[in-house]
C-alpha cells in the first residue's frame, strides 16, 4: 500500500503544491525513521516538488544531522527492558548504524537527482565499491555521466573481489560490457558475452553476441552454445535455459539423459519445465514431474502431497503418449515402487484418488 501510495506522489507533489520548508521536514523526519523501506524513494518522488532549493535544504538537514551523536539510552525502546553496559554499548553502536545508512541513503537520493556522481560515490567506503552490485550502480552513473575510464576502472576491480569470492554478479557483467562498448572496445565486448554466457548460461548476452556476428556464423555459435548448455554442470540452469530460449527438444532429450540429477524441490523451475514440454515431450514431462513427487515423499513434506499427487495423476494423463520408457520405468512400475517405500503416507494416498 505504500509503494502504491509513493507511486503517485510524483504527479500529486507539484499539484498539491506544499510548502517547501515543511513538506522537506516532514521528508527527513520520515525518512529517519524509515525501520521497514516503506519511505525508500520519497526523495526521488518528490524530487521535483522540492526543486533545487528544497533539495538543497534537504541535504543540509541529513548533513546537520549526521554531525550529531546518536543520544545514549538506558532502555531498548522496542522491548522496554533496562540496558546494562554491555547492552546499552550495543544498542548504541546498531543506532549508530542505522541512522548513517540512513543518511547515506538521503545523500545518495539527492546526488542522484542533481546529477552529482562524486557526491554519490563518496557515501561508500573504498571495500563497499568493490561489491558487486554497488559497483554496478557506481558504474552505470560514471557511464552516463561520460566517464567510462573511470567506470570500466570500478567494474574491474569488483570483478576481480567477485572472482576471488567465486561468485557472479548479471548486473556488473552487463555494466562492464556497456563500458566495453562505450570505450569502442567492441571485440572485446563481443568476446566477454560469449565468455560469460559459457559461465552462465546467460540468454540476453547470448543474444547480443549472435546478433553481432555475421550471417551463418550465428547459426553455428548457437548450436555451440546448446552443445555448452547441454553439458553445463548445473543441470537446472540448464534446462531454464533450454525451456526460455527456446528449445523444448534438447530440453527433454537433457531431462531424460540427466534425470537423476533433478532436485525435485526446485519447482519453481520443474513445474513450468514440464508444463512446456507436455505436448511434444510427455516422457520428459513425466521425469521431471517425478523428480517433485519423489522430493515431496522422501522428504516427508506434508506440505507438498497435494501437489505432488496432481502431478502423479498428470504423469497417468500422458501414460498413453509414452511408447518407451527405457531406460526408467513404466508408470505403473513408478506407483508400485512408490507404493511399496511409502504406503505409510496416506495424507499423499488419500489425494491421489
Amino acid at each position: 500500500m505504500f509503494r502504491d501510495a509513493l507511486a503517485e506522489f510524483e504527479e500529486i507533489g507539484p499539484r498539491a503544491a506544499p510548502d517547501p520548508e515543511a513538506l522537506t521536514e516532514r521528508i527527513f523526519a520520515a525518512l529517519m525513521e524509515n525501520e521497514y523501506g516503506q519511505f525508500d524513494g520519497l526523495v526521488d518522488a518528490l524530487g521535483a516538488t522540492l526543486g533545487e532549493t528544497g533539495l538543497e535544504t534537504l541535504k543540509a538537514l541529513a548533513l546537520a544531522d549526521e554531525a550529531i551523536p546518536v543520544p545514549e539510552s538506558v532502555e531498548d525502546k522496542d522491548t522496554g527492558l533496562l540496558l546494562g553496559p554491555l547492552g546499552l554499548e550495543r544498542h548504541r553502536a546498531i543506532a549508530t548504524d542505522m541512522k548513517r545508512l540512513r543518511i547515506d541513503m538521503i545523500l545518495q537520493d539527492i546526488a542522484d537527482l542533481q546529477g552529482d556522481v562524486d557526491a554519490y560515490m563518496r557515501r561508500y567506503r573504498p571495500d563497499q565499491i568493490r561489491m558487486p552490485r554497488i559497483a554496478a550502480g557506481v558504474a552505470q552513473r560514471l557511464l552516463a555521466a561520460g566517464r567510462a575510464e573511470e567506470a570500466i576502472e570500478i567494474a574491474e576491480a569488483a570483478r576481480a573481489a567477485a572472482g576471488e569470492r567465486g561468485h557472479d554478479s548479471y548486473e556488473l557483467d552487463d555494466v562492464y560490457i556497456d563500458c566495453l562498448v562505450a570505450l569502442g572496445r567492441t571485440d572485446d565486448a563481443l568476446a566477454f558475452r560469449w565468455a560469460s554466457f559459457e559461465r552462465t548460461l546467460d540468454p540476453h548476452h547470448l543474444r547480443d553476441f549472435l546478433k553481432a556476428l555475421p550471417d551463418f556464423e550465428d547459426i553455428e555459435a548457437e548450436e555451440r552454445a546448446k552443445a555448452i548448455a547441454i553439458a553445463f554442470p548445473d543441470v537446472h540452469a540448464a534446462l531454464v535455459f533450454l525451456i526460455d530460449w527456446p528449445d523444448l527438444a534438447l530440453a527433454a532429450k537433457l531431462i531424460e539423459a540427466r534425470s537423476d540429477e533433478l532436485d525435485g524441490d526446485a519447482y519453481e523451475i520443474l513445474t513450468p519445465a514440464a508444463d512446456a514440454l507436455d505436448g511434444p515431450h510427455p516422457l520428459a514431462a513425466s521425469l521431471a514431474r517425478r523428480a517433485m513427487i519423489l522430493f515431496a515423499l522422501n522428504a516427508a513434506r506434508s506440505s507438498r502431497y497435494k501437489h505432488a499427487a496432481r502431478h502423479l495423476r498428470e504423469c497417468e494423463a500422458t501414460d498413453d503418449a509414452i511408447w518407451d520408457y527405457s531406460p526408467h520405468p513404466d508408470h505403473q512400475a513408478f506407483v508400485d515402487a512408490l507404493r511399496e517405500r511409502h504406503s505409510r503416507k496416506q495424507g499423499f494416498w488419500s489425494q491421489v484418488g
